[in-house]
């Protein structure tokens, strides 16, 4: 398959990314905090993809070498295969369809582009430096929301990105210090230019009101520190790698003490922890009540809440010191315990528990779901899934396990997880090398892991950003071992 275009077509494709990943910053911004274009141009991305996936018609038109493509990509196409599938079992209305088919499959021509387009290491080295940039403004940007928005939180200071963006910030901004550790340690920084990017790229953090950053950062870098090969031989970067992190971490959680926790009085923690004593003494009480609930929500119990008290008599709300959320007790407590968060949606674990629980009654949607969708919110009436109309009060499928078991199933969920295991299996024999491929490759398997931990907090893949940059740098990976074993092949 000849894959190298004329000049023309090569600027326009890599430009063309570029152009997608920068509208991932500032579209939304403009749109939905600014107020300065349209709703509608946030869906410039999607019509890019569009323009992808017909450049991607042509090219098959012309070449006839693509059993060896579908070889690399076969689960990928089970997926769609799948999706499709489940759209046609569950009768899913057109309009409702096709929010799903957009919603799950809108990212793979850039998935696809790759194996069709190759793009070389100078473009990927080009490419991480852009996404580094991109990152960097955050911090200048961040600072003056912290100083504009003055509120007692800090769900408004999510960057470029926009307010109530806090959470995929926090999740980019650990992967590209995972990109730009792995840049360090296979040598291609300098200390001082590394320590100044990881200062950079890590105070933003401390500025927004992410609980889940912190777990990520030590997680990130527990799997830089195993993922990296010959550790003898980069001890030294390692070594400054962490330091780093251990000057950082408490500078960061010394931030989030400071801007957004109100020091508490004696009769507050103690009210407090009479309220959640009581909370996990009524939880066996609470289920016998859960029997006279209507089926559909047996499992869902409001859970008592503070008074706010102590909000209106001070400037910062009543929030927990960070270093109390690593003990286990208040962990499974907020993320299992409280099913009801303070919103009046349930919480992340009890959002996994509800979508199970009632797709369990229907073998068919056991097995493949309720259809793609069918369980997820949309700009148009028409568009909005029926089972999100029935439950959305309880916001449904808020995080991305419980909308695959809603709108995909046992079947479905397991072959969508089953991708990221496949493309982790391929990048890893990637992070060999010390260039740019092993670099993006390490990086790539540690953007997988941290995926998969916040599969249970975040709705990751119906965020453009994350969802493109998986499945793009997936794509490329996959596509650089595919050409790299064709190219040997041909030179036999």
């Amino acid at each position: 398959m000849d894959l190298k275009p004329s000049n023309g077509n090569d600027i326009i494709i890599k430009t063309t990314v570029f152009v997608l990943f920068a509208l991932f910053f500032f579209l939304d911004y403009m749109s939905l905090a600014l107020g300065l274009i349209p709703r509608q141009f946030t869906w410039l991305p999607e019509v890019i993809s569009l323009g992808i996936l017909f450049y991607i018609f042509v090219k098959m038109l012309r070449e006839k070498e693509l059993i060896p493509i579908l070889g690399q990509t076969q689960l990928v196409i089970f997926f769609i295969v799948l999706t499709v599938l489940g759209l046609v079992i569950n009768r899913v209305g057109i309009p409702v369809a096709l929010a799903g088919i957009r919603n799950n499959l809108k990212y793979l021509p850039l998935f696809f582009l790759p194996f069709f387009h190759r793009f070389d290491k100078d473009f990927m080295r080009k490419f991480l430096v852009f996404l580094f940039i991109l990152a960097l403004v955050q911090l200048p940007v961040t600072v003056i929301q912290r100083i504009v928005y003055k509120i007692p939180s800090g769900d408004f200071i999510g960057g470029t990105l926009g307010a109530r963006s806090t959470g995929i910030l926090s999740v980019f901004l650990v992967l590209c210090l995972v990109f730009w550790s792995f840049s360090f340690i296979k040598g291609k920084l300098k200390p001082l230019v590394y320590v100044a990017g990881f200062a950079g790229l890590l105070l933003p953090i401390g500025l927004n009101e992410t609980k889940i950053s912190y777990f990520m950062l030590i997680a990130a870098f527990l799997c830089v520190f195993l993922f990296t090969r010959q550790k003898r031989e980069h001890i030294r970067q390692i070594l400054i790698v962490f330091l780093c992190l251990a000057v950082g971490l408490p500078l960061i959680i010394g931030m989030y003490n400071r801007l957004y926790v109100q020091e508490p009085t004696k009769e507050q923690i103690d009210k407090k922890q009479e309220v959640v004593q009581k909370d996990l003494s009524e939880e066996m009480a609470g289920k016998q009540e859960q029997k006279s609930l209507s089926p559909d929500k047996q499992q869902v119990q409001k859970a008592p809440s503070l008074p706010d008290a102590s909000q209106k008599e001070n400037k910062k709300p009543l929030k927990t010191k960070i270093e109390r959320y690593f003990d286990p007790r208040l962990i499974l407590y907020i993320i299992h315990r409280r099913e009801i968060r303070k919103s009046g949606a349930l919480n992340r674990i009890p959002q996994v528990i509800f979508a199970f629980n009632h797709i369990k009654k229907n073998p068919a949607r056991l097995l493949l779901g309720v259809g793609a969708g069918n369980a997820s919110d949309s700009f148009f009436e028409k568009a909005r899934g029926e089972y999100h109309k029935e439950f959305g009060d309880l916001d449904i499928g808020n995080n991305l396990l419980s909308r695959m078991l809603w709108e995909y199933g046992l079947i479905g969920t397991f072959l969508f997880f089953s991708i990221f295991v496949y493309f982790f299996i391929k990048a890893w024999g990637l992070r060999k090398s010390d260039d740019i491929i092993g670099v993006t490759a390490s990086g790539y398997l540690v953007l997988i892991v941290v995926f998969c931990i916040t599969s249970i907090y975040f709705n990751t893949m119906l965020i453009n950003l994350s969802g493109y940059l998986f499945w793009f740098l997936g794509g490329y990976m996959l596509a650089y071992g595919y050409h790299l074993k064709a190219l040997k092949e041909t030179n036999k």
